[in-house]
């Protein structure tokens, strides 16, 4: 998985003991919000450097397995500590803060499925749109279910069966997890490139607005008809407005 024999036992010592600026540990910051919903926690990069440079790397080069293995660090701490509060549908949402700036020009192959952070105006908005998180299959042959979680912005579901191997799955559109979803597109005038925002990320930004964002780079099929055709995207971890 990592660097790091045991993560979770770095994830949890880093969220008990390291102590921000204003003394609280990140762990304090999180149980002041027991009582909500959805637990947000902006991390500074500077702290897990601090704290082991190791585990920045890792969060870095392999963010989407770092930062929902943090996530479930903390739920199982709280479900274990606060069992009588919380309940299964709380959301938890790591947002990283304090990457060193890349230019979007300078965004490469080397960077797919890393962490970055760039600045940009923005000079498209879509509609904000409800999006496919998870849905299930089912086949009409085997009548088998299957869970199909989408990789990227276009759902394309896979059509054939491993069960029976018959062109026979449909969605059930009523078992579906949907969140809303937007699309930008950022520019520094040398380079413009699409930016997912999804669910509670979602803010009332403008044309023209510059924002700072820290995002995690995604490859999209940009030519049905070319598969080996592929754009850059992010998908943004956390934003705002400078």
């Amino acid at each position: 998985m990592s660097d790091l024999i045991y993560p979770e036992v770095f994830y949890m010592d880093f969220l008990l003991n390291f102590k921000k600026n204003d003394d609280r540990t990140y762990i304090k910051i999180i149980e002041e919000q027991i009582q909500h919903n959805t637990i947000e926690l902006l991390i500074d990069f500077n702290d897990l450097n601090k704290y082991n440079n190791n585990f920045s790397k890792n969060v870095l080069n392999n963010p989407e397995e770092h930062l929902k293995q943090l996530e479930l660090t903390i739920y199982n701490y709280l479900y274990d500590k606060y069992h009588n509060i919380i309940n299964n549908q709380i959301r938890i949402k790591i947002k990283i803060d304090n990457l060193k700036k890349l230019y979007l020009q300078d965004i490469k192959a080397e960077n797919i499925n890393k962490l970055i952070c760039v600045e940009g105006i923005i000079t498209s908005i879509s509609q904000v749109r409800p999006m496919i998180e998870k849905t299930t299959l089912v086949c009409n042959i085997c009548k088998r279910q299957i869970t199909f979680i989408p990789n990227n912005i276009y759902f394309n579901p896979i059509k054939l069966c491993p069960i029976c191997r018959e062109k026979s799955l449909r969605i059930e559109y009523n078992k579906s997890i949907f969140i809303d979803a937007l699309l930008l597109i950022i520019s520094n005038n040398k380079r413009k490139i699409r930016v997912l925002i999804k669910g509670n990320n979602i803010k009332n930004y403008k044309l023209r607005d510059k924002i700072k964002l820290i995002g995690i780079v995604k490859i999209i099929n940009n030519d049905r008809k070319r598969l080996n055709k592929y754009d850059i995207m992010i998908e943004e971890n956390h934003s705002y407005k400078i």
